[in-house]
């Protein structure tokens, strides 16, 4: 998680939401946290978590 932080905070070179090119740090603030709470789900989490988890809400649990 410390890499991640480290990566997303205190790096000059980023790209933001809108695709432009940044070269001033992100400093820690609740967007950095953001970006790197997303980023860690991103290396935890298969790819294709969320459409598992659809198709097993809708196939496998039945109600009685």
């Amino acid at each position: 998680m410390r890499k991640i932080v480290i990566r997303i905070c205190d790096y000059d070179d980023w790209v933001g939401k809108e695709g432009n090119r940044q070269t001033t740090k992100r400093g820690q603030s609740w967007v950095t946290l953001t970006a790197c709470q997303r980023e860690f789900m991103l290396q935890i989490f298969a790819k294709d978590a969320a459409e598992q988890q659809h198709y097993y809400l809708q196939f496998s649990i039945h109600k009685s």
